[in-house]
């Protein structure tokens, strides 16, 4: 097994251009239940940009069309963050993240806002916990922006052995007591941590597969799956019974264990246990399909919709590369030069730093 250098920088492009994609069509109907959205659209469902159809989140509802949230807006941020600290920087991290709440809070949850508010007054230092109680920070706003961070620690390019194979889990393993920081910004339940963790591991068994010269790549994510026993729970995990069922839940879908349809699976909530099992069985329903259809089911099945289907659109677009992005998206969506460019950025990065 080979992974191509060129294959697996545009799966990078493709990733971080689909996920800011997602977000910004699932903007249109974040809270909205599916009865609502295809009550709001004559029936058809949302087919791609338009107006916000909800009135929940003001200084969401006021963004035009092709503007994303605070999904890649915080991804964006880390990115910045990462490429240009040549590495892990989490005073930088913490730094760009006080730069755009102090600029613009695009529909921010509360653990987020909560905490980079209390890291802008200067109320605690990057690396301790939240301090406000009332951000539990059980939400998916750590897995909505770990993006960068799949990216800098996928596995680079060249010959993929057992060795190399084993190398790269070590240096995964390696990355948890960073993520556990980095989510400590903002949320303080293990949970938070936990299902971005799970989703990391996804976005590299992903890459790891589609950027391959040698063969057709696989379906499925049966080698993520069996990494999750390297960081779940472990000893950053103070929610061993939530960590255990998003473990779980996990395995079960990537085993056929659970019959992966928005339907009969997890409801679609901000919260991380159900956001993330969705995300996971959307992808893999949607697979071997273009990748417009992936998000736009999970901008369809409700909830909050702008997250469900960045995340989506980073696996689906990691899977099959820029050439499957409708192009009328890529030419519309905001700050597509920046998404591309520091998607160069982070495959330089993995180059220089990689396992």
């Amino acid at each position: 097994m080979y992974i191509d250098a060129a294959l697996l920088r545009d799966r990078f492009r493709a990733s971080f251009l689909a996920h800011a994609i997602g977000d910004a069509i699932g903007k249109r109907v974040e809270t909205m239940a599916p009865d609502a959205i295809r009550a709001a659209t004559g029936g058809r469902g949302v087919i791609g940009f338009g107006p916000v159809l909800h009135g929940s989140l003001p200084s969401v509802a006021r963004l035009r069309p092709e503007q994303w949230t605070d999904d890649t807006q915080l991804a964006l941020a880390t990115a910045r963050a990462l490429v240009r600290g040549n590495g892990f920087d989490l005073r930088r991290i913490a730094a760009e993240h006080v730069v755009e709440y102090m600029r613009e809070r695009r529909g921010w949850g509360r653990s987020t806002e909560r905490g980079i508010a209390e890291l802008a007054a200067q109320d605690r230092q990057p690396g301790q916990p939240v301090r406000d109680p009332a951000a539990h920070g059980m939400g998916n706003g750590v897995a909505m922006k770990v993006l960068p961070l799949a990216l800098m620690t996928a596995m680079p390019p060249g010959k993929v052995s057992a060795q190399t194979f084993d190398a790269h889990l070590r240096h995964i393993v390696g990355h948890s007591e960073q993520l556990q920081q980095f989510a400590q910004l903002t949320h303080r339940d293990a949970c938070a941590r936990i299902g971005a963790h799970i989703l990391l591991l996804c976005l590299h068994e992903v890459l790891r597969m589609s950027a391959r010269r040698d063969a057709l790549p696989q379906r499925g994510l049966g080698q993520a799956s069996i990494m999750t026993g390297a960081v779940l729970p472990g000893s950053y995990t103070t929610c061993d019974a939530h960590g255990m069922l998003l473990s779980s839940v996990f395995r079960s879908i990537v085993s056929g264990g659970m019959v992966a349809t928005q339907a009969a699976l997890i409801r679609t909530s901000c919260d991380v246990r159900e956001s993330v099992p969705f995300v996971i069985a959307t992808a893999i329903q949607y697979m071997d399909r273009p990748p417009s259809e992936g998000i736009l089911a999970a901008v369809n099945a409700g909830g909050d919709t702008d997250s469900n289907a960045a995340m989506v659109g980073s696996l689906l677009g990691a899977r099959h590369g820029t050439h499957a992005l409708p192009p009328e998206w890529v030419e519309r969506i905001e700050a597509r030069d920046e998404i591309i460019a520091l998607a160069d950025g982070l495959f330089d990065l993995m180059l220089r730093t990689g396992v």
